[in-house]
């Protein structure tokens, strides 16, 4: 007989319990897929907390990095088509979409190949030696994936920015994964943990991290990180006050960055520091405009640029190498690469040295691979490639660092992209950075330092050549151009 009696407790168990559970979650996960919106900003942050795990280096199975970039098409897909409480400007649209043309291009082109069978030799060396190097286990569709799913990830999230509670969010996310992950980096400095189970360990562990390739990338993930959490209303934790939290994240600021070996880092967090000095006095005061710190930040970034021209016309004089042109290089390639190989024969390393500024020697490589590329150049990877024919110095064809990357994501993107791309992501960058100086208004004052970080890391080093710190600095990118026109009051 069924019982009928409504004072009798219902049956439970192991098998009812369980039953229980599953029917929750799946009443849940009807109402998320019945909210295109909903899923889409959850999709965007499972991109956000996935991508230093499954980005920051090269996995031992790849087809895991398709679990932090698929679901930003996804969430795209969602969201741009249909009515949004905000959205990119239409430039910054436009640019996007030609960006993403641009990658279309490249894939119908061939690979670019490496300019001399010295070059292509001297790379397998170095991929033995420094195994598990940012991309270079990815196969040639996902590294061209990768800026699309970005620009699709920053359009997607321009179209939710309008939402507090979304932005706040996203900090969260951000934020808190930044500080785990240096978490877990110091612990492997200091205590000797192990890398991770799926990544490949790129070499020494006092240089090379367990979640990203090089120390560089975590110091850039942090200071991006920190500041989300310092300085953005409403993203503290609810069992601590914002004022105990804002100082627990300052000391363990203090903490972490001097156990690097980025002086580069050290310096952006002090700089960040003095932007929040100045904004709180210009608050006190009332006399500046949040728009004004926008300016500032490119009137240094342009400041910075003038005085690496100024070294690279000091290091021509000071250090010219007979570099003419990249067809003369390639002439003479056979005659320049047997006497470096008589002299790499002396290090087990095969490193050639220079007198030459070692950073300097690359950018300015970089350049003369960009003045050959004045509309578009031969896609991401190319560096790896062809940029051996842009200088004569030993020590560009033969350090392992210079032989992947420029030292400068700014003279990267010019070398691969080519002009009229680079002109793009720069326009892109400056109207992100213009109208993320409105958060310091709101409250939201992390956004405007997460990306000024960034662009001065971006000038020094390669930040953006990680894809997990590429993918986040999109969707912050995104937030920045999708944060609502009018004047809001201050968040709590």
């Amino acid at each position: 007989m069924v019982n009928d009696d409504p004072t009798r407790p219902k049956a439970t168990g192991p098998v009812t319990g369980l039953v229980s559970v599953v029917s929750g979650f799946a009443r849940r996960l009807g109402r998320v897929f019945a909210n295109p919106t909903r899923l889409a900003e959850n999709l965007l942050l499972v991109s956000a907390a996935l991508a230093p795990w499954l980005l920051g280096a090269t996995l031992r199975w790849p087809p895991l990095l398709w679990l932090a970039l698929i679901p930003l098409p996804v969430a795209f897909a969602l969201v741009f088509f249909r009515p949004a409480s905000s959205r990119a400007p239409l430039i910054g649209m436009v640019i996007c979409f030609a960006l993403i043309g641009c990658v279309a291009w490249w894939w119908r082109q061939p690979a670019p190949v490496y300019a001399t069978k010295f070059t292509a030799a001297h790379f397998a060396f170095l991929s033995v030696v420094t195994p598990g190097v940012l991309l270079e286990g990815w196969s040639r569709t996902a590294v061209l994936a990768l800026p699309v799913c970005g620009l699709l990830g920053l359009l997607a999230t321009s179209c939710l920015a309008g939402e507090v509670a979304f932005r706040r969010r996203l900090y969260r996310t951000l934020g808190f994964s930044g500080l785990i992950l240096a978490a877990l980096a110091i612990s492997a400095r200091l205590f000797g943990f192990g890398t991770i189970p799926w990544v490949i360990l790129a070499g020494d562990k006092e240089i090379y991290d367990v979640t990203f390739f090089h120390h560089n990338a975590p110091g850039a993930a942090f200071n991006l990180a920190w500041p989300l959490l310092l300085f953005g209303s409403g993203v503290a934790p609810k069992f601590f006050s914002r004022k105990v939290f804002m100082v627990l994240v300052a000391v363990l600021t203090a903490i972490v960055l001097p156990i690097w070996h980025s002086t580069s880092a050290q310096a952006i967090a002090g700089v960040l520091w003095v932007v929040w000095f100045l904004w709180c006095l210009a608050a006190w005061t009332g006399r500046v405009r949040p728009g004004f710190f926008g300016l500032g930040a490119w009137a240094t970034v342009a400041v910075v640029v003038l005085v690496q021209v100024s070294q690279l016309v000091d290091l021509e004089k000071k250090h010219p190498d007979g570099w003419i042109s990249a067809v003369a290089s390639l002439e003479s390639a056979p005659r320049r690469e047997e006497a470096l190989r008589t002299r790499m024969v002396l290090r087990r390393d095969r490193l050639v040295g220079s007198e030459a500024p070692a950073r300097q020697v690359a950018w300015l490589a970089g350049v003369r691979m960009a003045a050959d590329y004045p509309v578009i150049g031969l896609g991401p990877g190319a560096w790896a490639a062809r940029a051996g024919l842009y200088s004569h110095d030993s020590l560009m064809h033969t350090f392992h660092q210079h032989r992947r990357f420029a030292h400068s994501d700014l003279v990267q993107t010019a070398a691969e992209w080519g002009g009229l791309p680079t002109l793009g992501w720069i326009v892109l960058w400056a109207s992100a950075l213009g109208l993320a100086s409105r958060a310091l208004a709101i409250g939201e004052a992390g956004l405007f330092m997460a990306l000024l970080s960034v662009v001065l890391g971006a000038l020094v080093y390669f930040p953006l050549q990680n894809p997990a710190v590429q993918i986040w600095t999109a969707l912050l990118l995104g937030v920045a151009l999708g944060l609502p026109r009018r004047r809001e009051s201050p968040v709590a």
